[in-house]
């Protein structure tokens, strides 16, 4: 056992015979820059010290572990002192090491609950966040710069474990509230709470597919101000994988009863026209709440624009692509609709005529979510513009130059990534 009273000398020791050296060093006449070295290398060796000093005062008090084996109570069998990477630079930690003497399997619970691939748990959430925002030989020359040193395939580890561990916890979480083993709705109460839904693309496998995007996030229920601005939005999550359309909106069922879409005054889906979204997003809201449905009014805009270009080419028609936009600013579907049926006429037999009639068909599915101008006096969000910039961060993130990813590469990346997009209140934690 560790003496206190000669750990205590030892240590002030320590900082007295390094103040006396950079004070020495002060009187010869060192310049600013040289004393600030100094300094820094001693605080350097002082951590150093006290880490090893720390962490053998945590092994004299670890408790006797069971033996994983044969559940037998293991026994003391000896300390190994271990590198490890912190912070502040390469650290020596002693550990204790534990022996069964049932069936003699070892064990050093202390070192593996605490450390991941050498590194103490500030340094592996500082790897798997930097790991999930840049490119992983990025991310290791990020931190060496700050002197934490590690390989990115160090760093690709970390992240892949925790964004593994995750992502997989998520996963479970949300089979569990589809079964109704648990409910995860909250005392607060939304006043209006959105779901939003998008997608984008990466390469996986040497194949592109489709990463899905889930977002929530509250405003005020109230109108406009006198600029036509809706209030903020606020409390923002982020679910985003690598995963079918059932799957995305399983973790999205998930989120929105987490963030009391069961309780909350009014629920506002907001979308652009794939129908894989909308033929599931209806389903997230319960039946007795206040729903209300938008289509993405910069998507509508870009197929109008479609109908434009197929009546009159690739130049378009600025006059007639103002009047669709107009009528359907003002919830006007039939005016919408009898412009769009002119437009078809007018297209050339063929592929293009095909077009403009898709988006007779895309408007007539979507009329009932097309009133913008009162959404807009009403206080709405009425783009999926909070979803289209989470796909885009991470989007720039896995869309690297050459990236080539694996389905669990990216989903561990994902889910890292859409808990640090996520507003800091509202970031998913494991249910009680």
């Amino acid at each position: 056992m560790l003496n206190p009273d000669t750990l205590k000398a030892r240590l002030m020791a320590d900082v007295a015979t390094g103040v006396e050296r950079l004070l020495g060093e002060a009187v010869d006449g060192a310049t600013p820059e040289a004393l600030l070295a100094s300094a820094e290398v001693l605080a350097l060796s002082l951590f150093r010290a006290v880490f090893e000093a720390g962490t053998s005062l945590a092994a004299e008090r670890e408790p006797a572990p069971a033996c994983l084996c044969c559940g037998r109570r293991m026994q003391r069998h000896e300390r190994e002192r271990r590198a490890l990477v912190s912070l502040r630079g390469d650290v020596v930690g002693v550990f204790q090491r534990w022996r069964c003497r049932g069936c003699g399997e070892g064990a050093c619970p202390g070192y593996d609950d605490w450390v991941r691939h050498g590194c103490t748990p500030a340094v592996a959430q500082a790897a798997q966040l930097a790991g999930a925002h840049q490119a992983y030989e990025l991310a290791e020359r990020l931190l060496g710069a700050v002197g934490v040193v590690l390989s990115d395939n160090t760093v690709q580890r970390l992240v892949r474990e925790a964004g593994g561990e995750l992502a997989a916890a998520r996963e479970a979480e949300a089979a569990a509230v589809a079964r109704l083993d648990i409910d995860l709705t909250p005392t607060h109460r939304p006043e209006r709470l959105y779901i939003e839904v998008d997608g984008f693309k990466a390469n996986v496998e040497r194949a592109w597919r489709e990463p899905r995007v889930g977002l929530c996030f509250e405003t005020a229920q109230e109108e406009a101000d006198e600029d036509l601005v809706p209030p903020p939005a606020t409390r923002v999550s982020v679910v985003a994988a690598l995963a079918r359309a059932d799957e995305i909106l399983a973790l999205l069922a998930a989120e929105a009863q987490r963030r009391g879409v069961m309780r909350a005054r009014e629920v506002v889906l907001v979308a652009d026209g794939a129908p894989w979204i909308w033929e599931r997003l209806r389903g997230l809201a319960p039946p007795w709440a206040k729903v209300t449905e938008i289509l993405d009014w910069y998507h509508l805009c870009e197929n109008l624009a479609k109908a434009v270009k197929a009546a009159y080419g690739e130049r378009g028609n600025a006059w007639w692509l103002e009047r669709l936009e107009e009528a359907a600013w003002a919830g006007d579907s039939n005016e919408l609709l009898r412009l769009l049926r002119s437009l078809r006429d007018r297209a050339p037999a063929g592929e293009r005529q095909r077009q403009a009639a898709n988006v007779i068909s895309y408007v007539q599915y979507h009329r009932g979510r097309m009133n913008y101008r009162q959404l807009e006096l009403d206080g709405y969000h009425v783009g999926s513009g909070n979803v289209e910039s989470r796909c885009k961060q991470l989007g720039l993130r896995v869309k690297g130059a050459g990236m080539n990813w694996s389905e669990d590469g990216l989903n561990a990346v994902l889910a890292l990534l859409a808990q640090d997009l996520s507003d800091p209140q509202v970031r998913w934690q494991p249910a009680a």
